[in-house]
């Protein structure tokens, strides 16, 4: 008889028990920093120039299995900005993603809207707290076809003509999506500033079975991260970042740091090589190198995989990438230095 893939054999157990709200599939970059639409809602809008692109993609597991692909496109941009010394802002930005898990395409495609309320703390216009929402549409699909059973053993070999035998009913199903979030900024100086968010995925609690099970729910998902830049030297930036989530019994901690080396200073011609290393606690180490370049920032990472899966992963992860293209209005370096906020 043909042996099933670990795989598949995890997905029908679950089916079996009722489990599939587990299995999220939400975004989980690596990168976090380098997908702010998909980090927080309060982030929309909230960055320096006028329109906003960020492509991101990850590919892991492919050592065990067909690799797990992850991609996200996001635009984000600001509406309206009130004409008086605290200046509020609307941002608003619309987000799509597809992930698509193992031999059975286990997927997830999406696409959300988010707005986000800017609100000025002070009258210097580097204090702000964000608050923001996003709602959207998802649909989960899932190829039946591309899954074997034991009732397909015909005594000889597997046959997957014969009938499965499972009650599958439902291979696609669509569902509505809320989240929200807030976040918080100070600017001490133009390389000194400290930022931090909330946020809250999923507070509907959207269906999530492929039995017609509504009891089967998506646990709502609560993250909380954070952010510094610190001027350790004239051309030395310390970018040390956090991520926790918390998913019903499950619980992902992120931490580590980036080092900029800023090799051109200039507004116009901006450039740095970046460099860094963040721990996932007790499931890996993430290598990460960037540059960013006028307008650009890149970003290429790769997950050195060290749980209990290394067994089979022979400690191999991942590699994710990331784009980000700013378009907008330039500054001379003498506004620069006087404004510290990276958003005007």
């Amino acid at each position: 008889m043909r042996q099933l893939s670990i795989h598949k054999t995890l997905l029908i157990l679950l089916f079996i028990l009722g489990g599939l709200p587990l299995l999220s599939q939400d975004i989980h970059f690596s990168q976090f920093n380098a997908s702010p639409m998909n980090l927080n809602p309060a982030l929309s809008g909230f960055f320096t120039g006028k329109h906003r692109f960020a492509l991101n993609n990850k590919s892991q597991w492919s050592s065990i299995t067909t690799p797990y692909q992850t991609f996200s496109a996001s635009y984000d941009t600001r509406l309206l900005k009130k004409k008086r010394r605290r200046k509020d802002m609307i941002g608003a930005g619309i987000t799509f993603y597809r992930d698509v898990a193992g031999d059975s395409d286990f997927g997830t495609m999406q696409a959300s809207l988010s707005v986000s309320y800017i609100k000025g703390l002070n009258n210097f216009n580097n204090h702000f707290l964000t608050l923001g929402v996003q709602a959207g549409g998802a649909q989960r699909n899932l190829n039946f076809n591309k899954l074997s059973f034991d009732n397909q053993f015909n005594g000889e070999q597997y046959d997957p003509e014969l009938y499965h035998g499972e009650n599958l009913s439902a291979e696609n199903f669509s569902y509505f999506d809320l989240s929200l979030g807030v976040h918080w900024f100070y600017q001490i100086k133009s390389r000194l500033n400290f930022s931090a968010g909330i946020a809250a995925f999923h507070l509907n609690k959207p269906s999530q079975s492929h039995l017609d099970n509504h009891d089967i729910t998506l646990n709502p998902r609560y993250l909380v991260h954070g952010k510094a830049q610190i001027d350790v030297s004239g051309k030395i930036d310390l970018v040390p970042g956090f991520q926790l989530m918390r998913q019903g019994e499950y619980s992902e901690y992120l931490l580590g740091s980036m080092i900029n080396f800023i090799t051109n200073d200039d507004p116009n011609f901006y450039t740095s090589i970046n460099f860094g290393l963040y721990m996932r606690y007790n499931d890996a180490a993430i290598a990460v190198l960037g540059m960013d370049y006028k307008r650009f920032n890149f970003g290429i990472s790769y997950d050195i995989n060290f749980s209990d899966l290394q067994n089979a992963s022979d400690l191999r992860g991942g590699f994710e990438f990331s784009l980000i293209y700013i378009l907008g209005e330039r500054s001379s370096r003498k506004v620069v230095r006087k404004m510290y906020c990276p958003i005007f």
